[in-house]
């Protein structure tokens, strides 16, 4: 009677497995898997440009050069003209540009380092393919800012708080 009992008790548990068995298969062909369907929110990083008296913003990439760079902040960085397109310096510390792409064609806005030199470049005209990381991009009034320097201007760099 022992055994008889035991097989009871397992088969008494057949049925209450498969119908959750069959809970979970139907509910999930009909719900999906809740989290594939959502997109993964990307936080980036709103920074504050002060040049010369002036205020602009710009939005940072989320990448591993643009995080090298935003860890450094705040920061004054002297900018040279090149080009009468782009001003560029150098941060306190070289950027981790190791596994970046390249090949970048920038737009008048992007803030960007040249991956030889792990230096920092904004561009404030067209400049053509390069060997740069996208870090970030500045807004309009900054663009036009920027171009109304002719030679040299230090640049400060902080995030804003949020």
């Amino acid at each position: 009677m022992h055994q008889q009992g035991e097989k009871m008790v397992s088969r008494g548990w057949k049925f209450p497995l498969s119908l959750l068995g069959m809970f979970l298969v139907f509910g999930y062909a009909l719900y999906g898997d809740e989290s594939s369907g959502k997109e993964k929110v990307e936080v980036k990083t709103t920074v504050k440009i002060t040049i010369g008296s002036a205020v602009v913003f710009a939005t940072m990439e989320n990448n591993a050069a643009a995080r090298s760079f935003v860890a450094q902040f705040p920061l004054s960085i002297k900018m040279q003209d090149l080009a009468r397109e782009e001003k560029y310096g150098y941060a306190t510390k070289k950027l981790d540009v190791a596994g970046a792409q390249g090949r970048y064609d920038p737009s008048p806005g992007d803030i960007c380092s040249y991956i030889p030199w792990a230096n920092i470049v904004i561009y404030y005209d067209n400049h053509g393919l390069e060997n740069l990381v996208k870090l970030g991009t500045m807004d309009k009034a900054g663009i036009a800012l920027l171009a109304s320097y002719p030679d040299d201007v230090t640049l400060s760099f902080e995030v804003v708080k949020e």
